[in-house]
């Protein structure tokens, strides 16, 4: 693409994967007001990341690679909105919308933005078709679609509703038909990592950590979107045909020992939303917003930096409500889809009643 024609791309896949949620469905916690609490903390701490990438000689693959492809999607439009609401002007939107572009553009090949797919590295997927399949049999099949439940269950309690893709992203549809036959494809599902001691000590005893599912399907009709909706109504057991399964680099085969790794995280979820729930509402702010520094955690080491956020910025919360901001009443998805184009285009300014409304906030904040 040509100057800045992904722009128009980018802002359409954001827009329509941001319409698939219910925002109204977040209180109390609903990110888009409480992220601006911090927003300047984080724009500042992406453009001086930038300006020292850029200084440097690293190395951009490495770099996109410390990060999940999901995740560099879905944190670009809340970095527009933060930027937006701080004032930040459209030259500094720019830089980091165009960084994210970089981004992308190391980790896939097609589709960056995710209209229809989530395919990063095809080269890999291909690799994997050649590996030796199980044929899938119902037992097999019934126990993966368990564990395909359980293990976004844990990531939702470990990371919450708003940062799962820490530790939960699926690819695909990647085209199988050279290996498993006409209308084939492969999908990978990538569960993990969950030790994560930095935000939930409890982590570091689990017995498991990462779960890998590769599975063949026959003429499933659906896609992902930019947040990892699967956009179909396919019946994704009845339509598998081969399967492989590894937890922790090590092959499954056994429906028996998928059945008891299912139970063990069905249980650990349990606890885990147990746990997260105790928290006070003064807690689950400081907990989101460290969850959400913490996806970038491996790429700010790479760069010499602590991926914490400073006290400083969670300071900001105490004792304080969310912002009392409220979304428009959409008359149809064509207006949310609209909507939410304006606030994560990087070249367009906030709408004169959203602006307003923000500036005030600042001020009352300070």
């Amino acid at each position: 693409m040509k100057n800045n024609d992904w722009l128009d791309e980018w802002v359409k896949s954001t827009a329509i994967g941001q319409g698939n949620m219910r925002v109204a469905d977040w209180q109390p916690f609903n990110i888009w007001l409480l992220e601006p609490f911090v927003g300047d903390f984080w724009v500042d701490k992406w453009l001086g990341a930038i300006k020292k990438i850029n200084s440097g000689k690293m190395g951009l693959r490495r770099l996109s690679k410390t990060v999940k492809p999901s995740v560099w999607r879905k944190e670009l439009r809340f970095l527009m909105w933060s930027a937006k609401i701080w004032g930040y002007d459209i030259n500094q939107r720019m830089e980091i919308a165009s960084f994210f572009h970089q981004m992308l553009c190391e980790i896939f090949e097609e589709d960056k933005f995710g209209l229809y797919s989530n395919k990063p590295d095809p080269k890999s997927a291909y690799e994997i078709m050649q590996l030796p399949f199980r044929q899938a049999t119902p037992e097999l099949s019934k126990e993966l679609g368990k564990l395909s439940s359980s293990c976004p269950a844990i990531s939702w309690s470990l990371f919450t509703d708003f940062y799962y893709s820490n530790s939960y992203d699926i690819y695909g549809l990647y085209d199988a038909r050279d290996f498993f036959g006409k209308g084939s494809a492969l999908v990978i599902k990538n569960f993990g990592p969950y030790v994560c001691p930095e935000l939930w000590p409890e982590s570091r005893n689990y017995k498991y950590n990462k779960i890998t599912v590769y599975s063949i399907h026959k003429k499933l009709e659906g896609h992902f979107d930019i947040i990892n909706h699967y956009m179909g109504n396919d019946n994704w057991a009845s339509k598998m045909t081969h399967c492989l399964a590894f937890v922790d680099g090590k092959e499954v085969g056994s429906a028996k020992e998928l059945h008891g790794i299912q139970d063990y995280f069905a249980e650990l979820a349990s606890e885990q939303f147990g746990r997260f729930s105790d928290l006070s509402f003064e807690e689950v702010k400081v907990k989101c917003t460290e969850t959400k520094w913490y996806q970038f955690k491996d790429f700010f080491a790479a760069l010499g930096e602590d991926w914490r956020p400073p006290k400083k910025a969670l300071d900001r919360f105490g004792g304080k409500e969310l912002a009392k901001f409220e979304f428009p009443e959409y008359k149809n998805e064509r207006e949310k889809t609209g909507y939410f184009m304006k606030i994560v285009d990087p070249r367009k300014e906030l709408d004169s009643k959203t602006a307003q409304f923000w500036r005030g906030w600042r001020k009352a904040l300070r």
